[in-house]
């Protein structure tokens, strides 16, 4: 009888070592490389809550050397967690912004960081930022100004979502239209969309 339970209770291990590997943490070999890999990848939430609850300081110089990453998931992910830490201010954040050759990874992490961190100057940075070829970085710049956008702001906004109604851009911009006025009148503007598309 003890033999067949140890075979039954053996049988499980197929099942639960899987599971037990998941979750045991293994050790870390290359810190920067797999904090790029958690960010770039699916592990991006849970990577932020880790580096969150520890000692930050230790991932600065991870940070710095992460910005000019080429995966746009890891660059924009690495700029927007060194701004919660601290670790970059306004000021800076704006100069990464402005420098010639980035990718749409920096400029779309700058803008969302900006969107959580910045003040009042930064709105002329994210209002610019509307303007961007690229449909990622205005998608950015709509989300930013949705957090520090103001009434003023407004005309803007709809100008450059009537003059390029792309499809993917729609709905983040009326979200960040609505965050700042939630009575703004969005039934004309939609219908000048219709009118486009």
């Amino acid at each position: 009888q003890s033999a067949s339970q140890v075979s039954f209770h053996w049988s499980f291990v197929p099942f639960f070592l899987p599971l037990v590997l998941t979750i045991w943490p293994a050790e870390i070999q290359d810190s920067e490389t797999e904090f790029a890999q958690g960010i770039g990848q699916f592990g991006r939430k849970a990577t932020f809550r880790f580096v969150e609850r520890v000692d930050s300081s230790q991932f600065e110089e991870s940070f710095m050397n992460l910005i000019h990453h080429p995966h746009d998931q890891v660059a924009s992910g690495v700029i927007l967690l060194a701004a919660k830490m601290d670790f970059l201010d306004e000021e800076t954040l704006i100069s990464l912004y402005k420098e010639e050759g980035n990718t749409r990874g920096i400029k779309a992490g700058v803008l969302m960081a900006l969107g959580l961190k910045g003040t009042n100057n930064a709105r002329w940075t994210l209002l610019d930022a509307l303007s961007d070829e690229d449909i990622e970085i205005r998608k950015a710049a709509f989300w930013a100004l949705g957090q520090k956008g103001k009434p003023e702001d407004l005309g803007r906004m709809v100008s450059v979502l009537e003059g390029s109604p792309h499809p993917g851009l729609v709905q983040i911009a009326e979200k960040a239209i609505l965050k700042i006025d939630p009575n703004y009148p969005l039934a004309g503007v939609r219908d000048n969309l219709s009118m486009t598309f």
